[in-house]
């Protein structure tokens, strides 16, 4: 989910209402009664993930950080893990210049939750620090 928030994807859906397009990020909440039909995105110029990797019976992360840079060079981040859904993280987003600052800044834009795997306290730690390497990552890279 945090990757196509970051890529600025768009889903076409079916429901009561009928068909719909939206981004992602608004997609995610309202879900509910929709069947996707569609995803699509425009392949971005850059980006970088980064993941807290615990060995675990379960495949999947328990909290990650996408960026993506389009081809007009607008940088969207997202993190998957911190709640319920993914989430754009459009504070960390205006301090992507310094990625210390942007990493504390991302804590702003989420409520982090507790779920058997990791706490929301330690994710609460985790996040800024995903955050700084996704976005040194795409320093590298350009």
């Amino acid at each position: 989910q945090g990757a196509l928030i970051a890529v600025g994807a768009t889903v076409r859906s079916a429901g009561a209402g009928g068909e719909s397009l939206d981004s992602v990020e608004d997609f995610l909440p309202n879900r509910a009664g929709r069947l996707v039909l569609d995803v699509s995105f425009e392949p971005p110029s850059s980006g970088a993930f980064a993941a807290f990797r615990r060995p675990h019976a379960h495949h999947f992360t328990p909290l990650a950080v996408s960026g993506a840079t389009d081809s007009g060079g607008v940088l969207r981040l997202a993190v998957t893990g911190a709640g319920d859904f993914a989430a754009r993280l459009p504070s960390a987003e205006a301090a992507a210049d310094d990625p210390a600052a942007a990493g504390d800044a991302a804590l702003s834009d989420v409520t982090m939750t507790d779920d058997a795997i990791i706490s929301g306290w330690y994710r609460e730690r985790l996040l800024p620090t995903l955050v700084r390497r996704v976005l040194d990552d795409m320093k590298d890279k350009s």
